[in-house]
């Protein structure tokens, strides 16, 4: 079993050296003396303990700059917080036999697992699986899967479950963070793998390899790990997407205490409504006849420019969903509208003044369509503009400014039930 072992080692060694373009180590011209110490009894040789870094390099194809790391019985401690920025197991401590590691040259390991941009690939020898396909059994149904599931647990309590392996790969890959698959080398006949979405990677899987006195069969391993090659060089990729999500809305702590119940939309535009990302414009109404013709045209507009009552425009302002209006001195406000899904358009000082628009001031307009009140959505409430974050900044100001949907809700004052 330790010849098996040493030969599996140096066959995955050279596999990542030659996929990654990494040089050769060597040590007094001897190649992996870096690697081995003789045992007691000098009969044999062993990995060196506490050398968990086997092969560490920097790899660029196709204009694209990655370090790689190849490491062997590598721990990954428990109980590893999110906020705490650094690799590890979110449960309990787990060791891989092997685990290849990748993220962009620009980063420092430790940045890198602190912004999402590092994937684990682990990988685990289990000489006791006899057939890996026939083990897991991907395409049972109905009564049939429930009978497999029923001789599951009797196999598992007799002692001779071998899906636990695979379930220990689920293991690796959910509980290890930022890990982007986990897959049995064993030695069969079968190569399998099981994709999480639709590319590669995030996935599951098992590998034959059968290793022989002089050499080892990893042609199913090879061909994945090209797979995996190309799909890093991938500038589009969907994993790599899903990282940087994961990094922007984790990267704050959210307390178990910060919470929203408020009444609001779970859609909007078959959309769904995170009320922290749904913008909010407040805008200013000059005086009784500009609301009136706000409330007739179903329009409002906001001024161009950099003058006082000027909007400047931001990707928040253009995706706004509702508005809230105001009038001087009027601190509270139960104005509340909806504002369709077309956007925003330009207006002309000409195109409000055909519209009756009263003494337009300035040149260009962007225009906000007002598709309904909001009453709908959020019931009859009152807001609070003091209590939006941007007020004092705009306090005693006809400049009009954005919130987000979740500030709005928390600036509620009082619900007037009908």
């Amino acid at each position: 079993m330790l010849h098996r072992s040493l030969t599996l080692f140096f066959t995955l060694y050279d596999l990542v050296r030659e996929k990654f373009e990494i040089d050769s180590v060597s040590f007094d011209g001897k190649a992996y003396k870096h690697l081995i110490e003789p045992t007691n009894d000098g009969l044999n040789v062993m990995l060196k303990s506490g050398k968990h870094t086997a092969l560490e390099g920097t790899f660029t194809k196709r204009n694209r700059d990655l370090r790689i790391k190849f490491s062997y019985n590598r721990t990954f401690k428990g109980g590893v917080d999110y906020q705490d920025k650094h690799s590890g197991s979110w449960t309990a401590p787990l060791r891989p036999d092997y685990t290849l590691s990748i993220w962009p040259k620009i980063f420092s390991g430790k940045e890198a697992e602190e912004n999402e941009s590092i994937v684990h690939i682990h990988f685990d020898a289990k000489y006791k699986v006899d057939n890996f396909y026939q083990t897991v059994q991907p395409d049972l149904e109905g009564a049939e899967l429930e009978h497999a599931l029923d001789q599951t647990e009797i196999d598992e309590r007799r002692g001779t479950y071998k899906n636990v392996d695979l379930l220990k790969m689920h293991a690796y890959k959910d509980a290890i963070r930022r890990s982007g698959g986990a897959y049995i080398l064993y030695p069969g006949a079968t190569d399998e793998t099981f994709r999480g979405f639709h590319e590669i990677i995030p996935g599951l899987g098992a590998f034959s390899v059968n290793p022989s006195p002089d050499t080892v069969d990893i042609k199913g391993l090879s061909d994945f790990i090209d797979l995996v090659i190309d799909h890093l060089l991938d500038r589009t990729s969907q994993r790599e997407k899903l990282s940087d999500e994961t990094y922007h809305i984790f990267k704050e702590p959210k307390e178990d205490d910060n919470v929203l119940h408020e009444r609001m939309p779970e859609y909007i535009d078959k959309e769904k409504v995170f009320a922290d990302e749904v913008a909010v414009l407040i805008g200013f109404y000059k005086n009784e006849e500009h609301l009136e013709w706000i409330l007739k045209n179903h329009l409002y507009n906001f001024r161009t420019g950099t003058d006082k009552g000027s909007l400047s425009l931001s990707g928040m302002h253009l995706r706004a969903k509702y508005l809230i209006l105001h009038g001087k001195d009027e601190l509270e406000t139960d104005r509340i509208f909806k504002l369709t899904s077309k956007g925003p358009r330009i207006f002309s000082r000409n195109d409000l003044l055909k519209k009756g628009y009263p003494e337009p001031q300035g040149e260009l307009y962007v225009v906000f369509q007002l598709e309904r009140e909001a009453s709908d959505d959020f019931g009859k409430i009152r807001i609070d503009v003091r209590r939006l974050t941007r007020f004092e900044t705009y306090r005693n100001s006809a400049r009009p400014f954005s919130a987000t949907l979740s500030e709005v809700l928390q600036s509620r004052i009082v619900e007037l039930h009908q």
